[in-house]
């Protein structure tokens, strides 16, 4: 026989941990049985791979059962974990096949398998002191730990078993020593392992005389230390009454001088408040003399600014002789040259809110609840624009004056206003026309934009193109700028851009459901107004979800921004 891999019944030990096995759910005897059939195959002939819970017969002893096999084994593979390596059995085992191994005149024939962590490989100096440890450490071993979590039948660990099993036959293939050989190393291990065993207990010996040593020392140093601040101690308690009799007249000195100080800085306080409050009393008396000035003055200004005001209503009232017919659905009206065109929409219910099954819908567009409009109302065909801005300016309504971002006024919709610039507008509107003018409520603006439709969008369930215009809607000004009103068709109740182009106002606080929403179209206002109300429709720069007739959004009343503006309603 030139190598072992020609005997005649090849066996191999398999020595791992019951309870690691159980731990793995049986992860271990399945790695066992891989290894088994991978090295069947390379061999091309059976062999046996020996494992303690197959091959102890029931009243069999334990080690003469493990003597027997190690005897027979030409290889030995170790599962090396925590607790392998804190196992009686597992650690006899090993030693039983060192004495194996040493007998075949081989020091190649031991194939540890890195299972599981173990810290004490890390630490050199740690492994070298345990025998078992330092052949585990010093031998090539597979590290398993990537690949225990991983199916055995997987190719990546397929692969580094058929490795693993290759490097086995390589060191079964070589060629074998003759026993004498091998006998003589054995014996020449033996005194090795024995010399090792003496320096080391001769060392822990010198370890354990030299830590004593130290303690004692210590002990000494420590009784020394103690004795020293005793006599400290004493050497103070014997000074202490001449230093606390000196200490206490110093503190009583010192509390004469705080006090005589204390009393010198309350007096001067004293004096600084009666100067401080005559002077706010003569300042105060100062300040009502201006106060009452300016108050005549303001009472002056606001006199001649109301005659202004009505002058200019008279100017813009309608004839008195002329009476408003009686307004139908659909038909619109101007009530002056300075007033927005109105169109009437008409009386009737509908669903308020987004289906569950809508696409891209929010919980704040529910619940869905049923609203009623019991009279027909006007709104607004187009956004208020600049020109209506800038002529309520032009006739008193403010002054401020909005930033058009160099992208035109004229008939693009007004943009850079408020809420409360909002609420301005409709009040000077109102004053002038002597009409009630107002701010649309959320429920009227959903019912226009719906115009009687079920659809997510005005005109069907997807955005299409050149509908509106948005982020994403096709538009020559999509994302880039407002577009001028009336450039996009009219809904059927003759509404334009009720989605899309600006943001809206409306009157309504936010809420972030409709629990407990009005059920008849009014505006939803709390009595302790929190600072933002609702806009509605999305605007040129809003990606296309935002544009969906129940989408709603919020923002402070105070702001301006870009892609604001508004459009108001009329009562009737």
């Amino acid at each position: 026989m030139s190598s072992l891999a020609e005997l005649p019944e090849l066996v191999g030990f398999f020595s791992y941990s019951r309870k690691d096995d159980e731990l793995s759910q049986g992860s271990l005897t399945k790695l066992r049985a891989s290894i088994y059939n991978e090295m069947r195959l390379q061999l091309g002939r059976d062999f046996k791979l020996w494992q303690d819970t197959t091959a102890i017969a029931h009243g069999e002893l334990w080690e003469d059962a493990i003597t027997s096999a190690i005897s027979e084994s030409a290889f030995f593979i170790p599962i090396v974990t925590p607790s392998a390596i804190g196992s009686t059995h597992c650690r006899f085992e090993f030693e039983s096949f060192l004495k194996r191994e040493s007998a075949l005149g081989r020091k190649d024939l031991v194939f540890p398998i890195l299972y599981v962590k173990v810290p004490a490989l890390d630490r050199e100096q740690v492994w070298r002191a345990d025998e078992l440890l330092r052949i585990i450490g010093a031998r090539q071993y597979a590290d398993w730990q990537k690949f225990r979590h991983r199916d055995v039948t997987s190719q990546e660990v397929a692969e580094k078993v058929e490795q693993f099993c290759s490097n086995i036959l390589d060191a079964l293939q070589r060629p074998s020593r003759p026993p004498a050989e091998g006998r003589d190393r054995q014996e020449h291990e033996a005194d090795r392992i024995e010399e090792d065993n003496r320096r080391r207990q001769e060392a822990e010996t010198k370890q354990l005389a030299e830590e004593e040593r130290l303690k004692q020392a210590m002990a000494e140093q420590e009784r020394q230390h103690r004795d020293a601040e005793e006599a400290e101690r004493q050497n103070q308690a014997k000074a202490l009454t001449d230093q606390e009799r000196l200490r206490r007249e110093a503190e009583a000195e010192e509390r004469k001088k705080r006090a005589e100080a204390q009393a010198q800085a309350q007096e001067e306080e004293r004096r600084r408040q009666a100067e401080a409050k005559q002077r706010a009393e003569e300042e105060e008396q100062e300040r009502r003399k201006k106060a009452d000035a300016l108050a005549q003055d303001e009472r002056r200004r606001q006199d001649a600014e109301a005659k202004r005001r009505a002058d200019d209503a008279a100017r813009h009232q309608p004839a008195a002789a002329k009476p408003m017919p009686v307004l139908r659905p659909g038909e619109s009206f101007k009530e002056s040259a300075s007033s927005p065109e109105m169109v009437v929409v008409p009386a009737g219910e509908f669903m308020m809110g987004s289906p569950a099954s809508e696409a891209e819908r929010s919980n704040a567009e529910a619940p869905r609840h049923k609203v009623t409009f019991a009279r027909p109302f006007a709104i607004s065909r187009f956004a208020v624009t600049f020109d209506d801005w800038d002529t309520c300016v032009a006739n008193g309504g403010g002054a401020y004056r909005p930033a058009d971002q160099d992208w035109g006024r004229g008939q693009r919709p007004v943009i850079n206003v408020s809420w409360n610039d909002a609420k301005a507008y409709a009040a000077w509107l109102a004053k002038i026309a002597g009409k009630p003018y107002r701010l649309v409520s959320e429920a009227e603006y959903e019912y226009a934009a719906r115009a009687a439709t079920q659809t997510a969008f005005p005109w069907s369930d997807e955005i299409g193109k050149g509908n509106a215009n948005c982020n994403g809607c096709g538009s020559e000004w999509d994302n880039k700028r407002t577009a001028p009103v009336g450039s996009f068709p009219a809904n059927p109740f003759g509404l334009h851009e009720m989605a899309g182009n600006v943001w809206e106002w409306v009157e309504d606080c936010w809420h972030d459901s409709y629990s407990g929403a009005p059920e008849n179209g009014a505006a939803w206002i709390d009595e302790t107004d929190h600072g933002y109300r609702v806009v509605r429709g999305g605007s040129w720069s809003s990606v296309p979800r935002m544009l969906r007739t129940a989408g709603r959004n919020r923002f402070a009343a105070d702001r301006r921004d870009i892609n604001l503006g508004f459009r108001v309603a009329r009562t009737l």
